[in-house]
This record gives C-alpha cells, structure tokens and sequence, in this order.
C-alpha cells in the first residue's frame, strides 16, 4: 500500500506515524507488532510528510474503536517512492478534510478535550480551517519527552479548542528557535504571522491511547495536533527539511569528496509569496555543494532568510559527458514534428498549472522542439536530449512517449 505520510509525533519512547492512503484517503496508522518505531528507521527511509511510502502491511493491529487505524508492519517491509510536490499535496488533504472537528469525529468529543475509549468513531481526521491559530507555549510539568508543551487554539464550527501539539517537525523547529535564542514571545508572533497568513491552513488531529489525567479524572482518548499544515509555514518546516533530507540520504551515481574541510555559508532570501526564481536558485545551488548545517529565520513578515553552511564538492573519476541533443528553433521542424511539438506544449502548460510552477520548470521550449525532432521511444532514450534528467524521466517519461505514439 502506498502511504502519503501526513503526521509524525512525539510518544514516549519513539515515534509515531499517520497517513492516508494515497488511492482511497484512508487514514493509516503504521506500528510495528511488537516494537516502538525509532528516529533512525524514520531517517534511513525517508519517512516525512509529504513522503509517499510503500508498506507491505501484515495485517491490521485489530484495535478496539476509536483506534481502528492501526496497520503492522516489519522494519524490512517499508520503501520510499517519491516526495509529493506543494499543490499534490493540498489536493489530498482537500480531499479528505471534515467539515469540523466534530463532524469528523462523528460528535463524539467530550468537554472539547477527547472520546471516550470505545466509542465506534475514527482516531485521525484532517480539519480545514478558515480561520486562524492561535499558538501557546509553556513549561513541560507532564510529558517528560518534551522540554516545553505547545497548544494551538482554534475554532471549528463555533467551538474552541486549545489542543496540544505533539507534530514532531513543529517542536523540533521549535526547539532550534530557541537554541538560537528567540524569546517565546517573538517566535510565538511569528508562527502566528505566517501560518495565518497562508490561502489555506489543515490540521491533523490525533487521539492519544486511553489514559487518566488524574484518579479521580475520566479516562479518555485526548485530542491532540498531529501535524499543522499551512502554505508558508511547510516551505520552511516541511519543504526544506524533507529537501535536505533527500540529499543526504540519496545515494549519487557519482561519488563526490570534499575540496576543502572549511566550512562555508551563504545566505538566501526567499518572499514569502511569488518566489519561484529564489527558489530555484536556492534548489539548484543545494544540488552542487555537501550541505553541513542548514537555518532559517522570517525576517519583517515578508521573507525567509535561509542560512546554508556548505563545503564544495568534486567529482571523482567523472566519466566523459556525453554530448546532448538539442534543437534551436522551430525552423529545424517538418510540419509533423511543429505539430508534435504543439501537442507536447499544450501537455506541459496544462502540466505546469496544474503544479502551480512556471512551465519552464516542466520542460523548456527547447526541449520540447527537441523531442519532437528525435521522437524518442523509450522513457530511457530521452536522457539523451538536453533537459531532461533522471528525475524528469521518471516523472514525465511515460506520458511524453505516450503522446508521442499517439501522435
């Protein structure tokens, strides 16, 4: 099955992840039979949101409601296919979003605070919210896990709620804040700013397992929040983690040594809104160096200023590159290869709004005469024209050849 990883949280002694299914949006809970999942099972496989996972599932763990969720796994049993791109991303989270709160726990929430174990309801949902968040910090006095506890406040069909957030990537950033020495205060204005300042904003709610809070408490499955989604706010938690993430855990076909041991920085300024071209420039100065250390900060509301510390890189033994096919202009076209190309245009304009990225990030004009010149007829013998690299292979190759033979 494979799994769009939406939520990964804070548990005593490991971690846990939620997700849906990437085909039916239903909500999966991974666990192992007999065993907490580690902070290194997640690095060594990628496992992050906005991550696809392929688990070979044994069975469900047969959970009594509400959690029903629960999937087994073995530790071998778990391959990364691919990261999902920003509007993938909101497009599956539209999909399966409740109405409310309460509506998604089919209003079964009791005090605004959990459900009682047992009732026959779900344990994970996704909220869309139109309003904003508020967000609390304070000093831990329970969960020993975590130096400090968050809260996000928020309404949901007229109703309330002040949950705590367990969202791993959330704390962590959170907590390299205030390493750096960002009061409470300020990074608590911050967040507020850039999340509520996105065109859309999900939360992904979780119930913890059965517990009292005190002995004289009901015992209730708590609500909690499992992930905060928010446009700005994932370009930074989620987008550039998951990024430097796949760098380093990406094996090259190449192997690349450093030039020098000394540590270099460069900084990135990147608006908020509007920034394709920052972003492609950061994108593609990552490619080509051996990030070591990786910071980001909002500066005035209007833009992230990202800290890259970076060594140079070379390669070793690099094989003779192979001279790329390329075409310069329609000119060079016979009237069947300009219609191809038409109908290769009107494929990656439609491809790039889809994507809500400029339709050169999909494939330039140049390439696309190209194509139409050669007519390639394997995904494969497209890397032999200029633009097109490995990744765009795998991500377009099989609907290019196939318009090819169509047309």
């Amino acid at each position: 099955m494979e799994v769009l990883i939406t939520d990964l949280t804070y548990m005593r002694g490991g971690v846990c992840i939620a997700g849906i299914n990437y085909e039916t949006l239903e909500n999966i809970r991974p666990v192992l039979q007999y065993r907490q999942i580690q902070g290194e099972f997640i690095e060594e496989n990628n496992i992050y949101p906005y991550a696809i996972v392929r688990f070979a599932f044994k069975h469900r763990k047969g959970s009594l409601p509400p959690h029903k969720e629960d999937h087994i796994f073995e530790l071998g049993d778990v391959e990364f296919v691919r990261f999902v791109n920003q509007s993938e991303w909101r497009g599956k989270l539209d999909a399966c979003a409740s109405e409310s709160l309460s509506s998604a726990f089919k209003d079964c929430i009791t005090e605004n605070k959990g459900i009682i174990p047992g009732t026959d309801t779900c344990s994970l949902a996704t909220i869309k919210l139109n309003s904003g968040v508020k967000i609390n910090f304070f000093d831990s006095d329970i969960d020993a896990v975590l130096p400090f506890k968050t809260r996000v406040s928020f309404q949901s069909a007229g109703i309330r709620y002040h949950l705590p957030v367990t969202d791993l990537q959330f704390i962590d950033y959170c907590i390299e804040r205030f390493e750096s020495g960002i009061s409470r205060d300020k990074l608590k204005a911050n967040l507020e700013d850039v999340i509520n300042g996105s065109n859309y904003l999900c939360l992904r709610i979780g119930l913890t397992r059965p517990f009292k809070k005190s002995v004289d408490a009901q015992e209730l499955c708590y609500l909690q929040v499992n992930g905060i989604y928010s446009e700005k706010l994932d370009l930074i938690i989620r987008h550039f983690m998951t990024q430097r993430e796949t760098l380093s855990n990406t094996k090259s076909r190449l192997e690349f040594e450093d030039t020098t041991g000394i540590l270099q920085f460069r900084i990135f300024n990147i608006p908020l809104i509007n920034n394709e071209k920052e972003l492609g420039e950061m994108n593609s100065f990552i490619a080509s160096v051996n990030v070591k250390r990786f910071g980001a900060d909002i500066v005035d509301g209007r833009f992230w200023s990202i800290l890259v510390g970076y060594v140079r890189r070379k390669v070793a033994n690099k094989a003779v590159k192979q001279e790329k096919l390329s075409c310069e202009s329609l000119a060079e076209l016979t009237e069947d290869e300009v219609a191809l190309y038409e109908i290769l245009r009107k494929w990656r304009n439609k491809k790039a709004e889809m994507l809500d990225v400029p339709e050169y990030f999909v494939f330039s004009n140049k390439t696309l005469m190209t194509i139409a010149k050669v007519r390639p007829c394997t995904p494969e013998m497209l890397l032999n024209i200029t633009g097109v690299g490995e990744k765009k292979v795998a991500e377009y190759g099989e609907e290019i050849i196939g318009l090819i033979n169509s047309g």
